[in-house]
């Protein structure tokens, strides 16, 4: 018993962020399970009302990443149509359709949580997480552009491209935010960090 009392006592900043993660996550799968998934009617929902509105949310963001990666296209000067708010549809590329996993709330949630859960000032903190949402937005939107560049020239990689391509380029900027939010700057010749963490 007395070693673990120890282990916890020489990490408890890492068991503590780790058991904040965890909290977090648990959160967010009582919130999915509450508000509904987006193929259930939201009639059926549990809170049709919150479910509603949380769709609104959705579609806005969906829309906003639409709009963005069809902005592309009117600068190479392609004909594009956004079909059902759900799909960019590009002549001679073909037709992407987002649904709600793809369009990275989840992992906006996630992502925050890292910076919330870890000790460090909330200017620090507040940089991270609105420059990294915003950046995972445009890798968003470039992915868009990407998965239609793949259907034209290269359609047997679709699959391939949207499940680990691009997702696995989404959670690896993500991981390298956190990483440089770690990096502790310490001034030359001194070894207290600049900043108190």
């Amino acid at each position: 018993m007395k070693n673990i009392k120890q282990l916890y006592a020489e990490n408890k900043e890492e068991i503590v962020f780790v058991l904040k993660i965890i909290s977090f996550f648990l959160l967010w799968k009582l919130f999915e399970h509450v508000i509904g998934e987006e193929k259930t009617p939201i009639q059926e929902r549990f809170f049709p009302t919150l479910s509603y509105h949380w769709e609104l949310l959705n579609d806005w963001l969906r829309m906003l990443l639409l709009q963005g990666a069809a902005a592309y296209f009117n600068i190479i000067d392609c004909q594009w149509q956004i079909i059902n708010r759900y799909s960019l549809w590009v002549i001679d590329y073909g037709e992407v359709r987002l649904g709600n996993y793809c369009i990275g709330v989840k992992l906006c949630f996630l992502y925050t949580t890292l910076f919330i859960s870890y000790k460090s000032t909330i200017k620090r903190k507040l940089l991270f997480i609105t420059s990294g949402i915003l950046a995972i937005n445009v890798l968003n939107i470039t992915r868009i552009i990407l998965l239609l560049y793949t259907l034209k020239y290269w359609p047997q990689y679709l699959d391939f491209n949207h499940d680990y391509v691009f997702n696995g380029g989404i959670y690896l900027f993500s991981f390298l935010m956190f990483a440089l939010f770690l990096k502790k700057r310490v001034a030359p010749g001194n070894t207290q960090p600049l900043e108190k963490q």
